[in-house]
């Protein structure tokens, strides 16, 4: 059987991330709990502040950020500090419509019961990105923002699960500002995360030449 955290666990942790820090501190904070947990991570339930601290430290990274922290709000999710200046962003997630993830969660959890010591989360042949997959999941994502009440000043960065290959790499890229022009006018500034890639799409408006900017391995 699965030991899920305590209350008092979760609120502890919550609490680690919601704090200012820089993000090679945060992204340490991940990775301890993320250890802590071990293959329980894929299906412990009520831990959306770890994913959103993930990318929230992935990001701050990327963007050179000097602090980071989590949100202790409904919305948006995190404040990043750069240069000085404080700026807030919503962070939501891109993936298949029509993926049962509790379905794969449930699978993975019967394996951990019956003691595989290694569990692979890999995301299934049928799941990784294409042109139009991105497109999709994007644009269904991007419209449920910007349907939402968020601060002018507030930022956007989605998450896309999914692999990205190095061959469909320029097809991809080239559907993504159309795919998320609803939030691009909407939020101040509209980012995409895949893997260890960020993309800043939209900036006050107006679409953004894509610069990507790729995440070290450390």
């Amino acid at each position: 059987m699965i030991v899920r955290l305590s209350k008092s666990e979760r609120q502890a942790w919550n609490n680690r991330f919601s704090e200012w820090q820089t993000p090679s501190d945060m992204r340490s904070n991940v990775k301890a709990l993320r250890a802590h947990l071990q293959a329980r991570l894929m299906f412990e339930h009520g831990l959306t502040f770890w994913s959103e601290a993930y990318v929230a430290a992935s990001f701050a990274t990327l963007r050179s950020a000097e602090r980071v922290r989590l949100i202790r709000s409904d919305r948006p999710d995190c404040e990043i500090e750069l240069d000085g200046c404080i700026s807030q962003f919503e962070i939501t997630q891109a993936d298949r419509e029509d993926r049962q993830r509790g379905l794969e969660y449930r699978e993975l959890q019967r394996r951990f019961d019956l003691g595989e010591k290694s569990i692979s989360s890999e995301i299934p042949e049928a799941h990784w990105l294409t042109p139009q997959v991105v497109f999709k999941d994007l644009k269904r994502v991007a419209q449920k923002k910007a349907d939402g009440r968020y601060k002018p000043d507030c930022g956007l960065v989605i998450y896309l699960l999914g692999h990205d290959w190095d061959d469909e790499e320029d097809p991809i890229e080239n559907v993504m500002h159309d795919a998320t022009a609803a939030a691009g006018a909407h939020f101040a500034s509209v980012w995409v995360l895949n893997g260890s890639v960020l993309r800043e799409l939209w900036r006050d408006g107006r679409t953004v030449p894509i610069k990507p900017l790729v995440l070290g391995r450390d």
